[in-house]
């Protein structure tokens, strides 16, 4: 939407442009192309250092990220009758690196920083997730994050412009303009799109085992998450 200066949806199925998906087709994208992906940055092809692609990394706090993974995997049905049915069940899938699933958010967020205390003149721009929703709940215009996301690509965004992609990109409306349904009729991708719903999943164990191996795991980072 910033880039094409409308409050529109894409006419096209977003995951045309994710290179996890997509990758042999990129060329078809149309420029300038916004390509998404989930790979570490060690996987991207070597032509998007050589010509300083701009990078977007979108983080969220990680309890919110285990959460919304559990809810997704079980929704898409990706494990079938194997996948865990409680999400304390869940839980050592996603913080312990042996037998985690799709993609360890530990190792992945720590190659990013990395990444970003190396080459600090590289074009990425880190946007947190809980900033953005809070961006929005503030009713500040400015909405700071958004503005400095444009600012980061050199687009020119109204706060017109922006007000009208604050409102389409709701929760709810981003659901129904996706037809977003995953099994038993429930949204896959577009479950709630809050900040703490962590809360209403982990348990008191769940919470301290989780801030045990954040601890451990994050040791020496300076990254911090609104909870």
């Amino acid at each position: 939407m910033l880039i094409s200066g409308k409050a529109e949806y894409v006419s096209w199925t977003p995951e045309r442009d994710y290179l996890d998906i997509e990758g042999d087709n990129l060329e078809q994208v149309p420029s300038p192309k916004t390509i998404v992906t989930h790979y570490n940055l060690k996987y991207l092809p070597n032509n998007v250092f050589k010509k300083r692609v701009k990078i977007v990394h979108v983080s969220r706090n990680p309890k919110s990220v285990a959460v919304s993974m559990y809810h997704y995997l079980k929704a898409t049905g990706h494990y079938g009758n194997h996948f865990p049915q409680t999400f304390s069940e869940f839980l050592p899938l996603f913080l312990y690196e042996d037998n985690h699933v799709y993609q360890y958010w530990f190792s992945f967020t720590q190659e990013v920083e990395t990444f970003c205390r190396e080459n600090p003149d590289y074009p990425l721009i880190n946007i947190k997730y809980e900033e953005l929703k809070m961006a929005n709940l503030s009713l500040q215009k400015p909405h700071k994050e958004i503005k400095r996301l444009a600012q980061f690509l050199q687009i020119e965004a109204s706060d017109t412009l922006v007000d009208e992609m604050i409102s389409k990109c709701e929760i709810s409306r981003l659901r129904i303009a996706r037809g977003d349904e995953g099994a038993g009729g429930k949204p896959s991708l577009y479950r709630k799109g809050v900040v703490s719903d962590w809360k209403n999943w982990f348990t008191v164990a769940d919470n301290e085992v989780f801030d045990k191996v954040l601890e451990e795991k994050m040791a020496g980072s300076n990254l911090t998450f609104e909870y």
